[in-house]
């Protein structure tokens, strides 16, 4: 599980795009979901996943 703040929200294409900043990464974790997200920027959240819906790519 990662936990942060979501930095930024976007939507297109049908899938919400959210940037969530996360302690001890250099870059915001760029998270995607289907559809329209109440998510807001600013707002604190957990991220998981289960381990085949998901992949973290070290830069």
């Amino acid at each position: 599980m990662l936990r942060g703040e979501v930095a930024d929200v976007s939507f297109y294409g049908g899938i919400s795009h959210i940037s969530v900043l996360v302690a001890g990464r250099p870059v915001p974790v760029l998270v995607a979901t289907q559809g329209a997200t109440q998510v807001q920027a600013g707002s604190s959240v957990a991220l998981t996943w289960a381990p085949e819906d998901g992949v973290l790519i070290p830069q």
